[in-house]
């Protein structure tokens, strides 16, 4: 079973950046798609999203249903810096310090904040049919 990290932005991914009050509306798309994939790849999940700054690890876990909970391994650290690529080097930060032998991915709706990277998924208010086949995609390659 191949390890992965999916690092986890929230808004413009489980629910529409501007969204008009609907929060984690796409969450049940991303949990569901771990449980089908989950007899395949060991999924460590660890938040990126700016929600980090406002909410403990214990009460984000309460976001997400109980079994996807217990894969959560925790959140970047925070750089107080502004520019392009902050959440890859915030992820390479946490990586370094906690595990860099696992391939990893980030759904996340800002592109510049990962360098364009190959391993973002890049999602567009949602996580659904488009997000969820490029994600399998990227796994399939592993």
């Amino acid at each position: 079973m191949k390890s992965v990290i999916l690092f986890l932005d929230f808004d413009g991914v489980f629910h529409p950046l501007m969204g008009n009050g609907l929060k984690f509306i796409d969450l049940p798309n991303f949990e569901n798609f771990i449980r089908k994939n989950k007899d395949h790849f060991d999924f460590k999940l660890v938040i990126s999203s700016t929600w980090r700054r406002e909410y403990t690890l214990s009460q984000i876990k309460k976001f997400f249903s109980p079994d996807i909970s217990l894969l959560l391994a925790g959140m970047t650290p925070i750089i107080n810096d502004i520019g392009d690529g902050i959440r890859y080097q915030e992820a390479q930060q946490w990586r370094a310090q906690n595990d860099m032998s696992s391939a990893w991915f980030a759904l996340d709706d800002d592109h510049y904040a990962w360098n364009r990277v190959d391993q973002l998924v890049w999602c567009h208010d949602k996580f659904q049919e488009r997000e969820i086949a490029i994600l399998e995609e990227k796994l399939n390659a592993l």
